[in-house]
């Protein structure tokens, strides 16, 4: 019952050579890529059917943005942070931060369902134009202005 995924883990971490061996022991090692850091994520991103952000906790994240510029549909941790870039769920699946079945769920839901995955990635690249330097970068001079001289809202 499981549909047909290759998991293409881009970065890395301090679990990376565990995570290594656990896929080789679990015999998933030919559908497990470890690709480490890399230079231009874009190629990856226009090759991927679908991007996951599991953060615990996560700032902007811009792979997000870019995965959604990207027209990918995302599956992200339900953290406030990424709740806010997309918060009707129009182009994301949220599961449960922490909860690892949560995000098995959420991935073999997508993975196993291609109209669903379209519906959202054609919804993902108007999500991200909301975050459009042009459109916040005005917005963010001025806090910093103000932050900068002392008049920042109390």
């Amino acid at each position: 019952s499981r549909p047909e995924v290759l998991l293409d883990l881009i970065g890395g971490g301090p679990l990376t050579r565990e995570l290594k061996a656990e896929a080789f022991r679990l015999g998933l090692h030919s559908a497990v890529v470890f690709r480490g850091s890399i230079h231009n994520i874009v190629p990856a991103l226009l090759d991927a059917d679908l991007f996951v952000l599991p953060s615990h906790y996560e700032g902007l994240s811009l792979a997000y943005l870019e995965a959604l510029a990207a027209g990918l549909p995302v599956i992200a941790s339900d953290i406030s942070e990424n709740i806010e870039v997309d918060p009707e769920g129009a182009a994301t699946l949220f599961f449960k931060a922490g909860y690892a079945h949560s995000l098995a769920a959420r991935i073999q839901e997508l993975a196993g369902d291609k109209n669903a995955r379209l519906r959202l990635a054609k919804r993902a690249p108007g999500i991200a134009q909301r975050f459009q330097i042009e459109r916040i970068g005005p917005a963010f001079l001025e806090a910093l202005s103000s932050a900068a001289a002392g008049t920042w809202p109390r």
